[in-house]
């Protein structure tokens, strides 16, 4: 897991750049998972944040499985997707927008292509790791269970 900082510009010549490639090059992690405030696309309000496609690209070229996200103040799963936001099953990262934590919730403004799940609800992502890949469930405050799913790791 890589706890990284969206608010910092991020490329090769950076100092969390460098950090985030020396990490995981020498990592042996069969899953990886990188968690920051933004996301690169959303169905929210806020939008796609095109800042954040060096930042991906980083981590799309590095293997990273799965990227969570906040900032918008709902749930939102992605299929796995390259930084440019095009399915792809055998290399992509499946991206959670999981902003559902007590503020106001926000609506969905439009669905992204590669949006498979949005859930305007508070509530918390439920991950569960597997000895070949991840398991994911959305709880919401209310006791429903909801966007069951598993996937495996690249």
């Amino acid at each position: 897991m890589l706890s990284l900082n969206s608010n910092l510009p991020v490329g090769e010549a950076t100092a969390q750049g460098q950090w985030i490639r020396s990490e995981l090059t020498s990592s042996t992690s069969r899953c990886t998972l990188a968690y920051f405030h933004h996301p690169l696309y959303s169905s929210g309000p806020n939008g796609d944040n095109a800042r954040l496609a060096g930042l991906w690209q980083l981590l799309y070229e590095q293997g990273v499985d799965v990227i969570i996200g906040a900032h918008e103040h709902m749930y939102e799963r992605y299929a796995p997707i390259s930084p440019d936001g095009q399915r792809n099953d055998v290399r992509g990262i499946r991206q959670f927008i999981v902003g559902t934590g007590g503020a106001g919730l926000y609506s969905v403004m439009r669905q992204h292509p590669q949006s498979e799940a949005r859930i305007v609800a508070h509530g918390l992502l439920k991950l569960t790791l597997t000895s070949q890949g991840y398991g994911w469930e959305f709880l919401q405050i209310d006791g429903v269970r909801s966007d069951i799913g598993a996937d495996v790791c690249h």
